[in-house]
């Protein structure tokens, strides 16, 4: 039986099964008792676990150990680190790890670590949003027992907070959004004026077109719809020329009769001459 790479020997694919045959109810449960004594269960928010036996875990601290004070570099907050626990105090505060009740300490190379207690408060800390002296993170280094500290990777430069980025984000946080009515009303004016301005600009390009079907549908023009008394009350020389009734007047249309009718007075003073 040669000794694994973490310890733990290398067992024969035998031995593996004899080992999980092994196994018996008391022995599950066992490990069930001891997980369940210390499992931190998350359930959906508005939703409680109080009827599996478990209560709920807390989110804020009620003791804050004595130390030296850093202020937060982004508002104000402040971070308390003294020689049995350190404490954050600010919105969402106060929380507070002992270092005796430190479950698990991160500690990245940048200076960033992250404390998590046995009662599951969370405390992060961030060298660049707090003045934070090398001589206090030592003092985390030292006070944490060895064996509850794990080394991270280091980290991307833009994945390190700054202190600027995090007072912008909370800002946009806290604008307030634009409900779902605002949005719909103003889509629905601006379609509304899109309409009225198209409808604009027709009238307009009609306006400048109707002259210039005036100038060139004269009564020389053979149409129905254009004869010279509809659209001029002075009858042009064209269309009544000379005073006979009879090879030197053109050949009227309906509409020329139309327009005959409508003005007989041009007509009767065109006849003269």
């Amino acid at each position: 039986m040669a000794p694994g790479g973490a310890g733990e020997p290398n067992l024969s694919l035998d031995e593996h099964r004899a080992a999980l045959r092994a196994v018996t109810v008391a022995d599950l449960h066992d490990v069930a008792q001891e997980a369940h004594a210390s499992a931190l269960l998350m359930v959906p928010e508005g939703t409680r676990a109080d009827w599996a036996g478990f209560v709920a875990a807390p989110t804020v601290s009620e003791a804050i150990p004595a130390g030296t004070t850093h202020r937060s570099r982004d508002d104000d907050g402040q971070l308390r680190v003294g020689p049995d626990g350190i404490s954050y105090l600010g919105d969402g505060g106060p929380l507070t790890v002992r270092y005796a009740d430190c479950a698990v300490m991160l500690a990245w190379p940048d200076g960033a670590r992250q404390l998590i207690g046995h009662d599951a408060i969370v405390l992060h800390v961030e060298p660049t949003l707090f003045d934070l002296r090398p001589p206090g993170l030592a003092l985390l280094d030292t006070a944490v027992p060895a064996d509850r500290q794990v080394a991270m990777p280091p980290r991307d430069p833009q994945q390190i907070p700054q202190p600027g980025a995090a007072r912008e984000y909370r800002e946009h946080l806290a604008r307030p959004r634009r409900a779902w009515w605002e949005t719909l009303l103003m889509a629905l004016s601006g379609l509304a004026t899109l309409g009225i301005g198209g409808l604009t600009l027709l009238l307009t390009i009609g306006m400048f077109m109707e002259p210039a079907v005036g100038a060139t549908a004269g009564c020389g023009v053979r149409s129905p719809w254009a004869g010279c008394s509809l659209l001029s009350s002075r009858c042009p020389s064209c269309c009544w020329r000379g005073g006979d009734a009879g090879e030197n007047r053109p050949p009227m249309l309906a509409g020329d009769r139309l327009g005959g009718i409508r003005s007989a007075r041009c007509r009767g003073g065109s006849s003269a001459g």
